[in-house]
């Protein structure tokens, strides 16, 4: 059976839980949460090698739109951890999926965030996670909604964390040139706020303090990737702005490498 044979096999698979739609707290409703779900699986197979064995780690676990497919995918040897600051998408994952697959595991951690979690007590630093462990650490709309400090966090964070060889698979707002020009002229869904000096991230407001949406300049992204070791190994320009190319996805994509 091919690749996407097998994945709509899984779309389909009715035995498959389906959170209710009063639930779902990330981008997206209940019509479209098992297509974003198995979009992203087939991007992690394809561009983030990731194979039955594989150890996941993914942070931002939402309330399991990407571990569902996942359960279908990884095998007994592979492994997967999920961490999310909202509890009751946590909890949700634990009750439906950690029960009936033991090598899936969902940590709540209580990490301050502006829109998702304002009242966050705990720190980035405080994952209890093993070292040197995952092959792949998944961040699936989650730098969208980071500060740039929160970001370079993470990505020192993950680096700890992952195989020699490990991947980082991530979604972003990437903006250069071209996607620079396009929000300036109106053609992109979000209208982030855009001035004249060198900035790292880009926001909705013009206090440059709302993680509602945060895009990133493109260099400053490639240089914190190479500060931390990763090769840029896929990069997909997705269509939140009108691109003259566009590679499937609603966000940018970026697959890095330690190399």
């Amino acid at each position: 059976m091919d690749l996407e044979m097998y994945l709509d096999k899984i779309k389909r698979n009715r035995f498959i839980p389906t959170p209710p739609d009063e639930k779902i707290f990330v981008g997206g409703s209940i019509v479209d949460f098992r297509q974003v779900g198995i979009d992203t699986l087939r991007s992690l197979i394809m561009f983030g090698h990731v194979t039955p064995t594989s150890k996941i780690l993914e942070i931002g676990s939402g309330i399991g739109r990407v571990a569902l497919p996942l359960t279908q995918w990884l095998g007994d040897e592979g492994r997967y951890v999920g961490t999310d600051i909202v509890k009751h998408g946590v909890e949700w994952c634990n009750e439906n999926i950690s029960s009936r697959y033991e090598n899936f595991q969902f940590l709540h951690m209580d990490i301050y965030n502006e829109y998702y979690n304002p009242l966050g007590r705990e720190r980035v630093e405080d994952l209890p996670l093993p070292p040197k462990y995952f092959d792949v650490a998944v961040f699936n709309s989650v730098f969208t909604h980071l500060t740039a400090d929160d970001t370079e966090t993470y990505i020192k964070l993950v680096r700890k964390h992952l195989v020699d060889s490990g991947i980082l698979w991530g979604s972003w707002f990437l903006m250069d040139d071209e996607s620079r020009r396009l929000v300036h002229d109106g053609k992109s869904s979000l209208k982030f706020i855009l001035d004249d000096g060198k900035r790292k991230t880009f926001h909705l407001d013009k206090k440059g303090k709302s993680t509602a949406a945060v895009a990133y300049d493109f260099n400053y992204i490639k240089e914190l990737f190479a500060a931390n070791g990763f090769s840029i190994e896929k990069l997909d320009k997705g269509k939140w702005c009108e691109r003259s190319i566009e590679y499937g996805g609603y966000q940018d994509l970026i697959v890095g490498k330690l190399t």
